[in-house]
This record gives C-alpha cells, sequence and structure tokens, in this order.
C-alpha cells in the first residue's frame, strides 16, 4: 500500500533525496511524472515499456495519492493516455522525469535515480532497494 510517505536515500548519506527537493515536484503538470518515478521504484526487477497496460491500476492508485484532489474523471483519462501502446505519452513522461532529476540532483548523482534500460528490455532505476523506504 503507498501511502504519501516514501523516502529515496542518498547513498552513503544519511539524509533523505525528497527531503530538501520534493518542493519542485508538486505542480499539477509534475504528478504523473513523479507517479512513473514511484511506479519504477516499487519494481526493482524492471518493467518492459511494451507490459505497462498490465499495471493499470497500481499506476492509477500511485497517482490518486500523489493528486487526491483530481477528479476521477480527469485521472481516467490521463492513465488511457500514459498507458495506451499507441500514444507517445509514457516515453515523453520517462524523459521529462529525467530530465528533472538532473536538473535537481546534477548530472553526477542522478544517473543511480534514473529509468534506465533498452527498447525491448526491461527499464528500472539502478538505485539500491536498501536506499527505499516506504511507510
Amino acid at each position: 500500500m503507498l501511502t504519501k510517505r516514501w523516502s529515496c536515500w542518498k547513498p552513503g548519506s544519511c539524509s533523505t533525496l525528497w527531503a530538501e527537493s520534493v518542493r519542485p515536484w508538486q505542480p499539477e503538470a509534475l504528478r504523473p511524472i513523479k507517479t512513473i518515478f514511484i511506479f519504477f521504484l516499487r519494481h526493482p526487477e524492471g518493467i518492459c515499456l511494451k507490459g505497462r497496460a498490465n499495471y493499470a491500476d497500481e499506476i492509477s492508485s500511485i497517482y490518486a495519492v500523489i493528486s487526491p484532489e483530481t477528479s476521477e474523471t480527469v485521472r481516467e483519462q490521463r492513465m488511457v493516455r500514459l498507458l495506451s501502446p499507441l500514444d507517445n505519452s509514457f516515453s515523453e513522461k520517462l524523459t521529462n522525469l529525467n530530465k528533472r532529476l538532473e536538473e535537481i540532483l546534477g548530472k553526477e548523482q542522478s544517473p543511480i535515480y534514473k529509468v534506465q534500460g533498452s527498447n525491448g528490455h526491461p527499464r528500472k532505476i539502478p538505485l539500491s532497494t536498501i536506499y527505499v523506504e516506504w511507510e
């Protein structure tokens, strides 16, 4: 069960990644990107993009926690676009997520938090699960 409380720890540090940098993720436009980030954190084994529709309920529930004030109708519309294999929305969000992580963390620290992988293979965040805490 996802709650609003979660943290990513910086390897070699006692501070959480998002304690100081969660505020830039709050605008409505960034919530789908944050949803994708949390989704991939929950799947350290990686996910093939072709199979993302199999996770529709999970992705939708993550988005509902992040954006509770968004109507169910709007959420469903966004999920249809995000999960459709005919729409490039998911790939665009992944690109934007990785750019945003680099803006927040810098080029040196961002790679272990970025969603990585090649076409046809599982994509994942290489951050070790020991640095991710769910409450």
